[in-house]
């Protein structure tokens, strides 16, 4: 009789196993289960589910066989799972538990038994391949359609929080996760950084641009209008929304800005006449000048 333990893998997958431990461990689960093999170690997502298998040569067709899961940190029981022979081996299939608030990673393995015999299994590291991306303003409330680049392992994502300023990124592969925020948002702080929620209080980019003369001299129906040179931004502005009434001069905000962009700043009037007042002029000279 012979025991020999493993966490299987896809089938479809062929996946090369350091060759002291082929004989011992291998996986297999779900292609969206979001594993991966790295060195000696199983990588499971928490939540996820993978198959325990433990071949058993020998061992006659419908002999029970018990699964006991262990930490690894202190060999503390987890679970334990039971399971028939058929053709030669057991499958079981085992749901990674939810990691702990402040809990990166888990280390555990599992142990066979059938009759007398034992058989230990490989380690499986259960880490956090889910995370909730979110997006605030300087108020607390949802800031949407924030992008941002998002990097696991060896994976980069790209991606935005949508209309509700939230936005759940699964199956991650096993690495340390770091965010960045794209323009035309930039970060003010993090309200909630790592573990299973990121939670970033964001504000638009933003100019404001003095036209001088008094409000009251401007015509009526006049707009102010900001255009990229390359067309990909337009905002325009009218004197109602003058930011410091009283002080001589129209002062507009624009916001959205792309940093790498050259801004054109024009007049409209009510009759559809313009003039450039501000022609090419870079997003850091903007703001420098403002």
């Amino acid at each position: 009789m012979k025991l020999e333990g493993l966490a299987a893998q896809e089938p479809a997958v062929d996946r090369e196993l350091p060759s002291r431990c082929q004989d011992l461990l291998d996986m297999r689960a779900p292609a969206t289960a979001g594993i991966g093999a790295t060195d000696m170690i199983v990588h499971v997502g928490a939540g996820k589910e993978i198959v325990l298998q433990v071949k058993a040569f020998g061992v006659p067709d419908g002999d029970p066989i018990t699964l006991t899961v262990h930490k690894l940190a202190d060999d503390a029981e987890l679970g334990t799972l039971e399971g028939k022979v058929k053709d030669g081996q057991v499958e079981c299939p085992w749901v990674a538990p939810e990691l702990d608030e402040g809990e990166e990673t888990r280390r555990v393995y599992y142990e066979a038994e059938v009759g007398e015999h034992e058989v230990s299994s490989h380690e499986i590291e259960i880490y956090r391949d889910k995370v909730t991306v979110a997006s605030v303003d300087e108020e607390g409330k949802p800031f949407p359609d924030a992008s941002y680049e998002l990097a696991a392992g060896d994976e980069v994502r790209v991606g935005h929080t949508g209309a509700k300023g939230e936005r759940v990124e699964d199956y991650l592969p096993p690495g340390k996760v770091r965010i960045a925020w794209l323009d035309p948002c930039e970060l003010v702080g993090w309200e909630e950084e790592g573990g299973a929620t990121w939670k970033a209080k964001l504000r638009p980019r933003f100019v404001d641009v003095d036209v001088l003369g008094d409000p009251e001299d401007h015509p009526s129906g006049t707009r102010y209008i900001l255009c990229s040179d390359d067309g990909s931004y337009q905002q325009a502005r009218s004197v109602r929304e003058d930011r410091i009434p009283g002080d001589g001069k129209v002062t507009l905000r624009f916001t959205g800005l792309i940093p790498a962009e050259t801004y054109s700043l024009v007049l409209e009037t009510e009759s559809g006449a313009r003039r450039v007042i501000i022609d090419a002029m870079a997003y850091a000279d903007m703001i420098d000048s403002t």
